[in-house]
Order: C-alpha cells, then structure tokens, then sequence
C-alpha cells in the first residue's frame, strides 16, 4: 500500500466458535487516544482561523457566506447518502464518533478554507498553480490525521485519491461562488459518479 490506512491491524483479539471450542486471534490497534485526537483537530483549526484573521480574510465572510454553507451542505450530504457505504471516516471528541468528526469538519475548518482559499484565488494568471497548491497543501495536512488514525478510508476509497478529490474539490468551490446554478448541476453529476464507482448503495424512501 503507498499510504498508511488510519489503523493498523497487526495483533486483533477475535473469538470464534468450533464445536464449543473458542479460538483467539491477537490484534493490535494503533489509534491516537482521545486527548491526542483533540488536540490536532483543536490545532488545525486555530491554525485556520488565524491565518483568516492575520491576512484579513475574515471581512469577506458575508461575500463567500453562500459558498461557506455550500461546502457544509456537502458534507451533511456525503453523511446521508453514504451513511451504510462510508469512504472515510473521521474520529472526534468526546465521542470519537464519524458523525461528530464530520460536524466539525463542516461547520468549523471547511468553512475557513473556503474564505481562506477565495479571497485569494487570482482572478487572471495562475489560477491553476493556486489550485494545484491547495491541493498539496490540503492532501499534506490530512497525511497526519490518515496515519494516527483519525480519518479512516474504505470501501474502496484510499488516501491516495484525495490527490484526485482536492482539485475538484476547490474547482467546485470557485465555481459555485460564480456560478452557483452551475455547481449544482455539477455536483449532482459528481455524486452520482461516486456512487457508481464506489457501489454506494442507495435506498429512496418514496
């Protein structure tokens, strides 16, 4: 594997049933405990909105308010489609739970780098070079969280595909702040891709 998977399962404690007989197999989680999961979330945020707040980025909220809640309707989205088939997941505090994880990721960074990343988009040359740049600066500060444990991949999703998921990622998020009926259209289609090339099951309640 090219990346490391959120855990590592080397020595796991499984008991099975033979004829009355239980056998056990060791394994061994290597996770980040509950302390170590708050503090990097904790951090990374306060990272965020710092540099929001140092390159004044924040007076601009109410202009990229529509997008900002975009990126967070994604995520509640993402939750409920995937909700039986997720292709990552995040851990949090207190419960270390997906769904507290997600929360967090949607209401408190997404929307910082969505006010980070749009004030300073250019609006002539280099928008590509800007775009790559987020990219690897975002597939780089999620490598920490993917290898202690914090963001688990599956379902046929791997670390590697956020190479892939970034770009389009940022693309969505220019697009719909200048296009927003566009990038409906889009994200509809996009969806619907990765529920075909994921196998996401999907069951209408009507």
């Amino acid at each position: 594997m090219l990346f490391p998977q959120i855990i590592k399962r080397d020595n796991l404690y499984e008991k099975s049933s033979n004829g009355g007989v239980f056998f056990t197999k060791k394994v061994n989680y290597i996770m980040t405990s509950s302390i170590e999961v708050q503090k990097m979330n904790i951090t990374l945020s306060i990272i965020l909105a710092v540099c929001a707040g140092y390159l004044k980025a924040w007076k601009n909220w109410r202009v990229f308010h529509p997008t900002m809640l975009y990126t967070s309707v994604l995520v509640l989205l993402y939750n409920f489609i995937c909700k039986d088939h997720l292709l990552w997941k995040h851990r949090s505090i207190p419960l270390e739970s997906h769904f507290a994880g997600e929360l967090f990721h949607a209401f408190a960074i997404l929307p910082t780098i969505t006010v980070l990343y749009l004030t300073f988009y250019p609006e002539k040359h280099g928008r590509l070079r800007y775009i790559i740049l987020w990219s690897v600066l975002s597939f780089a500060a999620e490598f920490p969280f993917a290898a202690t444990g914090m963001i688990v991949f599956e379902n046929g999703y791997q670390y590697w595909m956020e190479l892939l998921f970034y770009p389009v990622m940022y693309i969505m998020i220019r697009l719909h702040h200048i296009r927003p009926l566009v990038s409906y259209g889009l994200s509809a289609v996009i969806i619907l891709l990765m529920v075909w090339l994921f196998k996401v099951p999907v069951q209408l309640a009507f």
